[in-house]
């Protein structure tokens, strides 16, 4: 319960931040408007769309598939153009997250509903599984 609510006042504490940097960056500048602005405000609005999407889709496809889908489009909505470096980041920072979460911190992450997804998620907890008993 505690973590999501210090996530989000980070978020918010680095996009004040964020403001305020482009706006002292920007300051003397006459072809900068609050536009821009507007622009990062629209931005954060898809972003907590992003977000709130994730958090339906999370139980019935899972924690691998959600989590690839959330940095994916969140990538393109930070303006990454090279969308084939963007899907093999998502798919490394996702086994990255989960190896950390699921392997040395214990947390038991959603499965899916789904049954091709879940069956695809207790094969890869079957193969970590076996790796951390070969290491250990």
């Amino acid at each position: 319960d505690i973590w999501p609510k210090a996530i989000i006042i980070l978020l918010l504490i680095c996009i004040a931040i964020n403001i305020i940097n482009i706006i002292r960056k920007n300051r003397n500048n006459p072809d900068f408007h609050l536009d821009v602005l507007l622009n990062i405000r629209a931005r954060l609005c898809i972003g907590i769309a992003l977000v709130i999407a994730a958090s339906f889709i999370l139980e019935p496809l899972g924690y691998m598939p959600t989590c690839v889908f959330v940095l994916f489009f969140y990538g393109l909505l930070l303006g990454q153009k090279h969308v084939i470096r963007l899907a093999v980041f998502s798919v490394l920072v996702t086994i990255v997250l989960y190896v950390v979460f699921s392997v040395l911190l214990s947390v038991n992450l959603p499965r899916g509903t789904i049954p091709e997804l879940r069956n695809f998620s207790l094969y890869v907890e079957s193969i970590v599984a076996s790796v951390k008993s070969a290491i250990m």
